[in-house]
């Protein structure tokens, strides 16, 4: 549960106020910030260990950078995961249903239509 901040007179109470109600589980520190007038999990702070190949390419990314380019790297990794699982369980459906002819599936599209779906 999320308390609301009390009334600050300054920006930087605020702030410190934010800091104070940040939390820390093993070392990684959530931040929060404010959208729409609730708070949001901005960002998290994680150690990671990578092999020293990999080190060798992401110190010639820029210090600022790094995060940006970790993140980028690590969206595109899950999104291919979760295709490669789509196509799995679409795999597992298809050898698990019972096949369907073409004339069938013909009638039900225009059923479908007939109902205005």
């Amino acid at each position: 549960m999320v308390r609301r901040p009390p009334v600050l007179q300054h920006r930087r109470s605020l702030l410190s106020w934010y800091f104070q109600q940040s939390q820390s589980y093993h070392g990684c520190v959530i931040l929060y910030t404010r959208i729409s007038g609730k708070l949001a999990i901005m960002s998290r702070r994680i150690n990671i260990m990578i092999e020293e190949d990999t080190w060798g390419f992401l110190a010639k990314v820029p210090a600022g950078e790094r995060s940006r380019a970790i993140n980028e790297a690590l969206r595109a990794w899950v999104t291919r995961k979760r295709r490669k699982d789509a196509v799995k369980e679409m795999d597992t459906l298809r050898t698990a249903v019972s096949k369907v002819s073409s004339e069938e599936v013909a009638r039900w599209i225009r059923e479908d239509r007939e109902q205005g779906h």
